[in-house]
């Protein structure tokens, strides 16, 4: 059985200090009943969050450009 929403996590705010709820939005959407040609609905079941992604949420520059 197909769910009827899917459910995102949202970048909202850059953290300066600690990362807290404040900084994400948990979004629910209703799953699109069809897709276009060449389109593809896929369902994750693992997602993976990287120590490296906190430096690219900090408003210095580093090895990358910090996320805006």
């Amino acid at each position: 059985m197909k769910p009827e929403t899917n459910q995102r996590w949202m970048y909202v705010k850059g953290p300066v200090a600690e990362v807290g709820p404040e900084h994400y939005q948990l979004v629910e959407e209703p799953i699109p009943s069809s897709l276009a040609d060449n389109e593809v609905l896929l369902a994750n079941r693992f997602i993976s969050v990287d120590p490296y992604m906190r430096v690219q949420q900090s408003a210095n520059n580093s090895w990358e450009a910090p996320i805006p």
